[in-house]
């Protein structure tokens, strides 16, 4: 898992999840860009660690968002979807489960 972005802990009442528009870092803002890149039919970088890395980092914004305390009614969905994200090695995985969460209402990008 990549270590370019840390998320804080969410407070036990927080009623929003984190968005990736608040980093401040701009690693999200690279991330989200480069899987949306992804989405429109460009090709992956040809850095593998670079692509792999934007894999890294969107898989690990994906769970802190669904891990936010707001999510807590969907509680056997989030969960399942949370170990799918966690298997997700590829653009393609990371978009099934973006698909997934949509499905439950909850955007993350």
């Amino acid at each position: 898992m990549s270590n370019l972005i840390v998320f804080a802990a969410y407070h036990p009442n927080a009623s929003a999840p984190y968005y990736w528009q608040e980093d401040q870092t701009g690693v999200m803002r690279r991330a989200v860009e480069y899987y949306n890149r992804q989405m429109c039919g460009n090709d992956p970088s040809l850095d593998l660690r670079y692509h792999q890395e934007q894999i890294d980092v969107l898989v690990k914004y994906f769970d802190n968002y669904l891990m936010a305390p707001c999510w807590r009614s969907l509680g056997k969905q989030i969960f399942e979807l949370r170990r799918r994200l966690w298997q997700a090695q590829t653009i393609s995985q990371l978009n099934e489960c973006h698909q997934l969460a949509l499905e439950l209402g909850l955007d993350p990008l």
